[in-house]
């Protein structure tokens, strides 16, 4: 008999149990949990979110906190320094007064001439036409034509700063505030309520958006840093005399590049550069190939500002007034209807004036003067 070969005993089978799916869907518990992590994630980021957005607003409040209060600083100086007699500024120097004192006696003069001529020519009518025949009348033409012939040439000088768009019937005025740097000088500017020319001074660190601030404006101007013959507190980058062509180039082109949309350039300072006939040749030649129109601030009676933009054909206007030699109320206000009173008389006039605290206020102050006066944007001339 064959031998029975022996099983090995196999262990009993468990049953397959049916494997859970947990692909399909989430228990609720999961769920929970996974909602939990999410706000916890989203309520965290959040915050750090807000904290770094009051972080950034606190950092840009206290900027131009400290902005301002160095400005104060400036103002209260500036305040003091003319009180006492002292101030070193440009637009506060004693040259101005000279400046308009000439310039008041030179007008007063043409009137005089202009009179006289009148005047002449007047009696010289009358006797023609006391003869009162034919050949009177034709000599009475003539003499008309000759007050036209002797006039017109005073009259004209006077007429050479009108605007293009010059309405006989409504006077224009262009207000210009200079060393526009700020966001708040920006805000206090706007809330004038009225067209106001802003005249923003080149990017340094100390004033490093003064260029982006301009962008979001309907209308700006750039105020040029120029050599005065004693300013305390030089702008950098301030274009010298003996500059070469090459370095006023350079400058101009990177203004230019700052300030894409602006049509014209204001001199801030510049007593000494203004002055003299080669700085001032290279400068309206390179203003010419950048596209820049020129406003003499006409910080010198010397000025040679006006010669070298005809030379180049550069569109040029002068200052009629300066506002804020004195910051008091009264005088600011005073050198605003001086102003008007140019407007009326010439058609067209400019006013400059600073941002400073009472200046501003004088502005929003005196609405009612400049009801008569349409106020426009230096772009408009």
């Amino acid at each position: 008999m064959t031998p029975r070969t022996k099983r090995t005993p196999q262990k009993p089978q468990k049953k397959k149990q049916p494997k859970k799916r947990y692909n399909n869907y989430l228990t609720l518990k999961n769920l929970s949990i996974t909602i939990a992590v999410l706000f916890v994630f989203i309520v965290t980021f959040s915050l750090l979110f807000i904290d770094q957005k009051e972080e950034t607003v606190k950092q840009e409040t206290k900027k131009e906190i400290d902005d301002k209060k160095y400005n104060q600083i400036i103002e209260e100086k500036m305040t003091q320094y003319i009180s006492d007699g002292k101030l070193k500024f440009e637009e506060h120097t004693d040259e101005f007064q000279k400046d308009y004192i000439q310039i008041k006696e030179e007008a007063k003069k043409k009137e005089e001439i202009l009179e006289n001529k009148i005047e002449k020519i007047k009696e010289e009518i009358l006797q023609t036409l006391s003869n009162k025949d034919e050949e009177s009348k034709k000599l009475a033409q003539e003499l008309v034509k000759k007050i036209d012939k002797e006039i017109a040439p005073i009259i004209s000088k006077d007429e050479e700063q009108k605007p293009k768009t010059f309405d006989p019937n409504k006077p224009k005025m262009a207000i210009i505030i200079d060393d526009v740097s700020y966001k708040y000088q920006v805000k206090s500017i706007l809330d004038i309520g009225y067209k106001v020319n802003m005249s923003f001074l080149p990017p340094t660190p100390r004033h490093d958006d003064s260029a982006k601030l301009a962008q979001k404006l309907p209308s700006y101007m750039v105020h040029l840093p120029l050599q005065a013959s004693s300013f305390s507190h030089e702008e950098k980058d301030t274009l010298h005399i003996g500059d070469t062509l090459e370095k006023i180039d350079k400058r101009i082109q990177q203004i230019r590049n700052w300030y894409p949309q602006a049509k014209y350039i204001n001199n801030h300072t510049g007593s000494k550069f203004t002055a003299d006939e080669k700085s001032m040749d290279i400068l309206m030649q390179v203003l010419k190939k950048y596209d820049f129109k020129f406003i003499d601030s006409r910080t010198t009676a010397q000025t040679v500002a006006q010669k070298y933009a005809q030379k180049y054909g550069v569109e040029f206007y002068s200052r009629n007034i300066f506002l804020d030699n004195q910051l008091e109320y009264e005088y600011i206000q005073g050198q605003l209807k001086k102003a008007v009173a140019i407007a009326h008389k010439t058609g067209f006039s400019i006013a400059i004036g600073h941002p400073h605290e009472q200046t501003i206020k004088v502005l929003k102050n005196s609405k009612n003067l400049l009801k008569n006066i349409e106020l426009i944007y230096v772009d408009q001339l």
